[in-house]
């Protein structure tokens, strides 16, 4: 299913007998035309551009692999986009877009949906129009017509919509076509247009035809972009041979990184109020702060902010009694309001409902309860702001462009007792002062009347995890015993207890215990799982390894990768093009103390490696030596939150050494004395 962004040398046996006479009698050359394999990588043309609805150039049904990626399953062979706006009028927007099918998985394209912003009619889909063609054998093209009678809207929400269709009759070597019109009252802001999409793309261009008297402002995004145009206005911009979207193990939101442009309504150019019969032009452009006080004072957020009688109700039951500091109060309100309010995990940036509703349902969104939170502090006298945020998964807020639009959640900022906190109360379980994952993204925006700006979103939490196993053998039948102690702290921490609020449980369920059972290991009973403080918690369970492997004169005892829970190496592709995150930076140590039963000895102990990527970026030290009858493992990893690409092929390195070291094996051999 395609849903459109908005807002945004193989073989083959098919040969198309027509083209290959034409190009014989141009070539004067006398062949004949027998089964054959042809090369797929057809010849694209030096130079693109934009062919009408239903004209298909001759390359594109030659066309049967990507040459600069061999395995994507489809192409868009064109994108082209139109926006025409006069002074007065609604805008419009053209869209034509042009796809070849070249592997089965990709044959969903053919499912179209198109988003329409329905709510009070600010936008209308016209003119539908589609088609699939396909090359049948004998050399013959089959054409199939959208029928208009076979579309459907979908409601998506309050708010959205999704006209959708189905292009008939479509099989790998097609190609699928569709143009539509949208019209929009909305002539503030423009369509985004998104270049790069989730398969490679040959062509795409946007162009715009605006009044004169209408002035636009365009922010690109990418290296490409930024390489072919300057910032002087223009009315088109055009990139060819695109890659696809790329997805990428532990990546940042890839919508930040492609090749794209923004645009917004910036002046237009009226009759002067100041020399009569002349004109001037006069400014729409909203800066942050002018944009953060319309979101302050329009209907959704006054209406939420007032309604002080309920407030007073919540705060008497909340009760945070005397004598507390302003971290104290600020924290007995943040964890009454969770234990209270269930968030229904909706971002927005808009009040749905007041406050009234949402204590009485004792559901709320992302931004109600965030607001409420920010009520509950501000009328308890402690200092505090809404801040307008994008989370991880929507992209970044973009300080050059300002858009209420880009931002989809709000936090909140806090002064208690000298220290700056910000706090988000969708992140139960968590403490006061840290912010959930899918939060920390760049900047955030404080919407304040005296103290407006931008806020870094940053992980101050430390966070990591230690491992203290002891393993002691059965002294007849050398049965390994393994007594494991977990400390986790910081957001290892927090995510085992959002899994838990999430799924109900009392006990945090945990990915190496699971992996354990999958290796047929039970665990021993007593099992412990407890929390420490606000920020830590203690795992602690035993297991016995029923056979490890050797014989009558050896044991053969696995290595540390048993218990880590890095299991296999994420960075296997051969290249990347998006930094490596890892939502924040990771911290492990294990230690392994093996007890030596008495009549053997261990074999080969002594080992030290160490790695260090560039730039100290990550490091790990893996160290085994003896001390008596033991020998003591010892493993210490680290590594930063973000690493740039270009340090990727290292990373990978990093990762392969790593596991490597962690498989080493313990070899016992009996006394021969």
């Amino acid at each position: 299913m395609q849903k459109l962004k908005r807002l945004g040398c193989a073989t083959g046996s098919t040969v198309r007998i027509g083209f290959l006479k034409r190009t014989i009698f141009r070539l004067g050359l006398l062949l004949t035309l027998t089964a054959f394999s042809f090369c797929a990588h057809a010849q694209l043309p030096e130079e693109f551009k934009a062919y009408d609805f239903g004209d298909i150039p001759d390359w594109a049904w030659d066309l049967q692999v990507v040459p600069y990626d061999s395995n994507a399953a489809a192409v868009i062979l064109q994108d082209i986009g139109k926006v025409e706006l006069d002074f007065g009028t609604d805008m419009f927007f053209f869209r034509h877009i042009r796809i070849k099918i070249l592997k089965p998985e990709a044959l969903d394209l053919a499912d179209v949906h198109i988003p329409i912003y329905y709510k009070d009619y600010i936008e209308r889909l016209m003119q539908v129009k589609g088609a699939s063609y396909t090359l049948q054998g004998n050399g013959t093209l089959r054409k199939r017509k959208l029928n208009k009678r076979q579309t459907y809207r979908i409601r998506k929400d309050d708010e959205w919509e999704e006209q959708a269709f189905s292009l008939p009759q479509v099989q790998p070597g097609s190609i699928i076509e569709y143009r539509y019109t949208i019209k929009s009252q909305n002539i503030a802001f423009l369509e985004t247009w998104d270049f790069q999409q989730d398969y490679p793309v040959l062509y795409s261009k946007i162009s715009m035809r605006l009044a004169d008297n209408l002035s636009y402002r365009s922010v690109m995004q990418g290296q490409r972009l930024a390489a072919k145009y300057d910032d002087r206005p223009r009315r088109f911009w055009e990139l060819s041979k695109l890659p696809a979207i790329p997805e990428e193990a532990l990546a940042p939101n890839p919508q930040d990184y492609v090749e794209r442009l923004r645009f917004q309504l910036q002046s237009y150019r009226t009759a002067s109020t100041t020399f009569p019969g002349a004109l001037e032009w006069s400014s729409l452009m909203r800066d942050w702060e002018q944009l953060a006080w319309q979101l302050r004072q329009g209907p959704p957020w006054q209406q939420f902010l007032n309604g002080s009688g309920t407030l007073r109700d919540i705060l008497r039951e909340a009760n945070p009694g005397a004598g507390l500091s302003g971290q104290e109060k600020a924290n007995a309100l943040y964890v009454f309001l969770q234990q209270k309010v269930r968030w229904t995990q909706r971002y927005n940036i808009f009040p749905e409902h007041s406050l009234r509703e949402v204590w009485e349902q004792k559901r709320a969104s992302g931004v109600e309860l965030n607001l409420l939170y920010y009520r509950m502090l501000a009328e308890s006298g402690i200092e505090a702001w809404p801040v307008l945020i994008s989370t991880r998964s929507n992209g970044r807020l973009i300080e050059a462009l300002p858009l209420l639009s880009a931002g989809n959640h709000v936090l909140v900022q806090l002064v208690a007792d000298g220290d700056t906190l910000l706090a988000d109360a969708t992140a139960y379980d968590q403490p006061l002062g840290t912010l959930p994952q899918e939060s920390l993204n760049g900047k955030g925006y404080r919407i304040s009347n005296d103290y407006p700006g931008w806020v870094e979103l940053e992980d101050k939490v430390d966070s990591g995890e230690d491992w203290e196993v002891e393993v002691h053998f059965d002294s007849l039948s050398l049965q390994p015993r393994y007594t494991v102690k977990l400390r986790q702290w910081g957001y290892p921490a927090f995510e085992q207890r959002q899994i838990a609020a999430r799924n109900g449980l009392n006990m945090r369920p945990w990915q190496v215990l699971g992996r354990l059972g999958n290796k047929g290991i039970a665990l021993s009973p007593p099992f412990r799982s407890d929390r420490k403080t606000a920020t830590e918690d203690m795992l602690s369970f035993h297991f016995l390894l029923d056979a490890p492997a050797g014989t009558a004169q050896t044991v053969l005892l696995p290595g540390l990768s048993l218990l880590n829970p890095i299991e296999v190496n994420p960075f296997t592709a051969t290249g990347r093009s998006l930094p490596i995150d890892f939502g924040y930076a990771r911290h492990q140590h294990m230690r392994m103390t093996i007890h030596i039963p008495q009549g053997w000895q261990a074999v080969d102990v002594l080992h030290s490696t160490t790695k260090v990527l560039p730039l100290r970026y990550g490091t790990f030290r893996y160290e085994s030596r003896t001390e008596g009858n033991k020998v003591i493992i010892d493993s210490q990893w680290q590594v930063e939150q973000r690493i740039p690409s270009r340090y990727y092929d290292a990373l990978r390195d990093f990762y392969t050494q790593f596991l490597q070291v962690q498989d080493r094996p313990l070899l016992l051999k009996k006394d021969e004395n």
